[in-house]
């Protein structure tokens, strides 16, 4: 069985998420700043600086127009506007509504659990095809999609059946759609799950890792000396890194091409 569930840290505070924003910002530029993240969201200075400080409360309507500016839509937008109606919503019944959608999505932004009652092998091309969906440029077409995976025309509408199947994947007016965001956890054999997706994915990886093209990807190799009592805060670390990257692809507006983050951290002696 394969029970499907996003596993990050969460991030459930209105300005923790704007500090962060502009954290992330002034690293990237170090040029940036408060001023031109306000310039950024529509909004004064004064007025953000009271919000960061926890002085001042978003109203309805300037939480949406933040979270637009963010590039929060459709679930992530309500979502991300209960934060604030939850906490300090005046109507008791509204803001019970708030609280009940921050606490459906309290273990992530926007994930939901969903357990598999017909199990089938996940391979990489079934995440890749759920996010192909989201280029501008997808068909709902198998040939369009096999030619662009370099697969089978059949493999691909077997992996297509499978996630409507289990309602990774929804057929909304013609048109194939994500609307929730889901990891795999595998119950079971899990080696032979790694396995597989490992022997399938290793021949792209090393394309990329091998090709002289580093426009648009990354490749880097770190070897450390640690102590094993340092190993749950490397993790730490790592996760944290993950929901960071994870939520910036949230704001990507009209996505043309589908990218892999591939982490290994493990040991390469075996003194103990």
């Amino acid at each position: 069985m394969i029970n499907s569930e996003l596993k990050k840290e969460p991030l459930n505070d209105f300005t923790e998420i704007l500090r962060g924003e502009l954290k992330s910002r002034t690293q990237r530029n170090p040029k940036y700043s408060l001023r031109a993240f306000a310039r950024d969201l529509g909004i004064s200075p004064a007025r953000l600086s009271r919000i960061l400080s926890a002085r001042a409360v978003s109203s309805r309507a300037m939480t949406l127009k933040i979270g637009s500016k963010l590039g929060f839509k459709d679930e992530k937008l309500d979502w991300f506007i209960a934060l604030v109606e939850s906490r300090y919503g005046k109507n008791p019944t509204e803001k019970a509504a708030a609280q009940a959608l921050v606490d459906r999505y309290s273990e992530g932004i926007l994930t939901k659990k969903l357990t598999v009652k017909n199990p089938f092998y996940w391979s990489w091309y079934h995440f890749t095809i759920r996010r192909m969906t989201q280029l501008k440029d997808f068909r709902v077409n198998f040939d369009w999609i096999a030619k662009a995976l370099g697969m089978r025309k059949a493999h691909v509408k077997k992996a297509v059946d499978e996630l409507l199947m289990e309602g990774a994947l929804m057929m909304v007016n013609g048109k194939l759609e994500i609307h929730e965001n889901y990891s795999v956890q595998i119950e079971g054999d899990k080696a032979l799950f790694c396995r597989r997706m490992e022997k399938s994915l290793y021949p792209r990886k090393l394309k990329s890792i091998l090709g002289t093209n580093r426009e648009r990807s990354h490749h880097a190799r770190h070897f450390f000396a640690l102590n094993h009592a340092q190993m749950e805060e490397i993790k730490r670390l790592i996760r944290s890194f993950e929901n960071q990257v994870d939520d910036l692809t949230y704001k990507t507006q009209e996505p043309d091409d589908v990218y892999l983050l591939s982490i290994d951290f493990c040991a390469l002696t075996q003194t103990k």
